[in-house]
């Protein structure tokens, strides 16, 4: 049931990893992660274990996730902002 379970995540994890590739590759704004799958795949292996924190692993998996994603979205918004703004200019300058 483990092995299924890590073959499972390592499947979902490649799949995500592909596609931050193909979507970074196509925006250029956020970079794709380097090995999702593999760390993934590393921290889901011992499966039912405790790091001393008493956090499992995959707690641990899912906030670099989290913080990785958050990054990413804090990217988006500057970059939202600043096509705003170059919107609102390329406004100003039509109307004056």
């Amino acid at each position: 049931m483990a092995q299924a379970w890590t073959e499972r995540v390592n499947k979902e994890n490649m799949m995500a990893e592909k596609f931050w590739h193909e979507w970074g590759g196509k925006t250029g704004s956020v970079a794709a992660p380097e090995s999702v799958a593999g760390s993934v795949a590393r921290s889901a292996a011992p499966t039912g274990s405790v790091a001393p924190s008493g956090r499992t692993a995959t707690t641990q998996v899912l906030r670099s996730k989290l913080e990785f994603l958050e990054s990413a979205l804090k990217e988006e918004k500057i970059y939202r902002q600043k096509v705003e703004a170059d919107l609102e200019s390329l406004k100003n300058t039509q109307s004056a």
